[in-house]
């Protein structure tokens, strides 16, 4: 893992249905898009909430696939703001 530090971003897209896709790319104003898959997203969360534009809560780490490049795990929707008592 490249940090413990969670970092709030936008879902660029996920689960896109003309891609038959179970994955999808959150947008952070400092490191760029980030991949992240179904299976980066925090046990109990609703799937159908994480749809575009909607705020996440993620942590980062290095790419399993591609070793260069980052993506996201712990991917957590951000219901209100009682969900930022990590700040």
């Amino acid at each position: 893992m490249v940090d413990a530090e969670k970092h709030l971003g936008l879902i660029k897209w996920f689960h896109d249905k003309a891609r038959a896709a179970n994955y999808g790319f959150i947008q952070h104003t400092k490191l760029g898009d980030l991949f992240f898959h179904e299976r980066s997203i925090k046990q109990g969360q609703d799937i159908k909430l994480f749809r575009e534009n909607a705020i996440v809560v993620f942590i980062v780490q290095k790419s399993k696939k591609y070793k260069e490049k980052l993506e996201a795990v712990g991917v957590r929707y951000l219901d209100n703001e009682t969900d930022l008592n990590f700040l």
